[in-house]
């Protein structure tokens, strides 16, 4: 059971190494192959604790509630890559805050140096006491002008 949770890790390792990729996709579809398989996808919870929110994602919500309830109380690693929905996934995980280690802000497009603030503060409104790591990924701007960050 250990070298299969093992294996599951790199793959998962695999999926969340690129940016835009589905969650967990390999994870989930090997989790599939077997009941033995599946049994040991859903007693790894370290397998299940980052959580992506992508941009133009559907499913999004329900899938991080899945993965929140599975993960059970492993540290969290948390993937924003999408300018939408900022308030609301703040508030989505300001219940698990304890958890929270990790965060990568990761914007998909050249953003107004004018809204980026704003943005990162609603996105990232949740309280995160025990943050090891944020990462704040956002594309060159071609003026000199680079947006000014609110204060964490």
């Amino acid at each position: 059971m250990e070298v299969l949770a093992h294996i599951f890790d790199i793959a998962k390792e695999l999926d969340w190494g690129r940016i835009g990729d589905q969650h967990s996709g390999r994870v989930v579809r090997m989790s599939l192959v077997c009941q033995h398989w599946r049994t040991v996808a859903l007693m790894f919870p370290p397998l299940w604790a980052t959580i992506h929110f992508r941009q133009n994602a559907i499913y999004d919500f329900q899938f991080a509630s899945l993965c929140l309830e599975r993960s059970k109380q492993v540290p969290l690693r948390i993937i924003i890559s999408t300018l939408f929905r900022g308030t609301q996934i703040g508030h989505f995980f300001a219940p698990h805050a304890t958890r929270i280690e990790e965060v990568i802000l990761s914007l998909p497009n050249r953003y107004s140096a004018n809204t980026l603030p704003n943005h990162v503060a609603s996105t990232c409104s949740f309280p995160a006491p025990n943050l090891r790591s944020f990462n704040l990924c956002i594309p060159v701007w071609a003026d000199n002008n680079p947006p000014s960050l609110p204060l964490l």
